[in-house]
């Protein structure tokens, strides 16, 4: 009788690295929000144009992107 069983190597010391690299530019996106909403939503509350203000949901977005892909990285290894 012939058994199959599926090995593989895990490599997670290789994506540990990365992992950290996408939580450490989560974190720039976050700190980028901040600034930009102090400046279109305080300071520059008078000038600042509705898009200006709209336009915050795109670090908003990147910052949860890349908290996103890098809490999945850091859960290595996988179950398949």
């Amino acid at each position: 009788m012939v058994k199959l069983t599926h090995t593989f190597k895990e490599r997670c010391e290789l994506i540990d690295s990365v992992s950290a690299i996408y939580i450490a530019l989560a974190s720039l996106w976050i700190a980028f929000l901040i600034v930009f909403v102090i400046h279109s939503c305080i300071i520059n509350k008078e000038n600042a144009l509705y898009l200006q203000k709209s336009i915050t949901v795109i670090p908003l977005m990147k910052g949860i992107e890349s908290l996103i892909n890098g809490i999945y990285l850091n859960s290595c290894p996988w179950v398949t």
